[in-house]
């Protein structure tokens, strides 16, 4: 009688970027730029009167005039070889410009662009004023980059107009690949809307234009 074993290529681990949901604070994991020199783009749940999806901690990129912000790590060890992995996050878009071509946001693998969503009304995860606004992103391919140690970067860029806030939570890189170790992607129609994210400022929705300065509690949608 003759035993077959059948041989199992062990299955590569995903990376997952330190500390992903931001909970251990400002200066962890991430690297934060403001108008390329460093500065804070971590807040506390007090800071922003807002609601994080989990714990109490956010990145918030945006909110004061001319400036670019950069949220971005180098992914701990290289993305797997042998199965497809996808980048998927909560985010919060909420701006006053009428024209998406004046402030963006921007995700990034090693200085490539894989999207950019321009900030204005229409982009809104929810009208301004509302009690909720985070949702969760469509999963987007990693497949480019196989076998490769990636920098992963969140950038914003705003002009001197009307505000704009881009907000980022839980950080996760996922697959659909049937035995892949690791968490799994999500659809995001499926995913329920996080209605304990509550802006408990009143902001009035009238003010259009930046009062400039560093980000100041409860002044989230209109600054």
């Amino acid at each position: 009688r003759v035993f077959m074993s059948t041989i199992y290529a062990p299955r590569e681990p995903m990376p997952q970027p330190v500390n992903a949901n931001f909970d251990q604070g400002a200066g962890s994991g991430w690297g934060e730029l403001v108008n390329s020199q460093n500065g804070r783009l971590i807040y506390h749940r007090s800071e922003s009167d807002t609601t994080p999806v989990s714990g109490d901690w956010h990145a918030w990129l945006g909110g004061v005039a001319n400036q670019i912000n950069q949220l971005r790590q180098r992914l701990p060890y290289a993305l797997p070889q042998q199965y497809e992995t996808k980048l998927q996050f909560w985010y919060w878009s909420i701006s006053l410009e009428s024209s998406c071509a004046n402030d963006w946001a921007e995700i990034r693998i090693s200085g490539g662009a894989l999207l950019r969503l321009g900030l204005c009304t229409q982009n809104n995860t929810a009208p301004v004023g509302s009690t909720y606004g985070w949702r969760l992103s469509a999963p987007i391919s990693l497949d480019a980059f196989r076998g490769q140690t990636v920098m992963l970067e969140f950038v914003t860029s705003l002009n001197g107009s009307r505000n704009s806030n881009f907000l980022i939570e839980d950080v996760v890189v996922c697959s659909d690949y049937p035995s892949a170790p690791g968490p799994r992607c999500q659809s995001p129609t499926a995913a329920a809307v996080r209605n304990d994210s509550v802006i408990r400022s009143a902001v009035s929705n009238t003010v259009t234009n930046y009062a400039g300065g560093a980000k100041e509690k409860g002044q989230f949608l209109a600054r």
